[in-house]
């Protein structure tokens, strides 16, 4: 009789653990809110050179230019916001011939001269972009606008008469803006791009006249991201 007293306590006690066991809560199956954080857009360390051409449309001439950019793309936005520094340097310049009516003339040569004028131009652009990724397969087009910092040196040389002048340089800053409009492709750490750059400033030297610095720039180049 002992010996089924003792059975039956533990009988009892089995089933008071299966119970019990069948009444805790289930384990929470989903992932976590950790693996659930967006790892994948993080931000990106942009930096670019590129080369291309310049049509001014003050009268200079078509004239090579060349730069180099540095920036960021800001994390948590699908890769559609970023912005940049870019400096630039080129250098156009126009020919012409002018002849003065003074009397008594002041040039040899019945009054008439010879002229060039080049304008060193040092550019610097902080832009902010706004990306459209993967509009198509490894295809991204973009846009921008930001200030232009003009940093000029106008120098005028002439000659008549087989003598030439004293060259005149005249320096300046000033300030516009620009527009950058242009299409990656993406390759290795980063994509090749092709650009084009409305652009537009004031501009008023004595060897000038009141002008302006409008044009347009054409830059391929390579951007990679860090």
């Amino acid at each position: 009789m002992q010996a089924l007293g003792v059975l039956g306590s533990l009988c009892g006690l089995l089933q008071a653990s299966v119970a019990g066991a069948a009444d805790a809560p289930a384990p929470d199956a989903r992932p976590s809110a950790a693996s659930e954080s967006p790892t994948a857009d993080p931000g990106a360390v942009l930096l670019a050179a590129k080369f291309g051409g310049i049509a001014s449309f003050n009268g200079l001439s078509p004239f090579p230019i060349v730069g180099i950019e540095a920036g960021y793309r800001f994390g948590g936005t699908s890769g559609r916001i970023a912005a940049a520094l870019a400096a630039e340097y080129t250098a156009p310049s126009a020919t012409g011939s002018q002849t003065e009516t003074f009397s008594p003339e002041r040039i040899p040569g019945a009054g008439t001269y010879r002229w060039e004028l080049r304008q060193k131009e040092l550019v610097l652009q902080p832009t902010l972009f706004f990306r459209l990724p993967h509009l198509v397969p490894r295809l991204t087009p973009y846009a921008g606008i930001g200030p232009r910092f003009y940093f000029l040196e106008s120098v005028v040389r002439g000659q008549a008469g087989g003598q030439a002048f004293q060259d005149t340089p005249e320096r300046s800053m000033k300030f516009g803006f620009g527009v950058p409009l242009g299409a990656e492709f993406e390759l290795g750490p980063g994509g090749f791009f092709a650009e084009l750059l409305p652009q537009w400033a004031p501009l008023k030297h004595a060897t000038t006249g009141e002008t302006h610095l409008g044009g347009t720039s054409l830059f391929v180049g390579y951007r990679a991201a860090l």
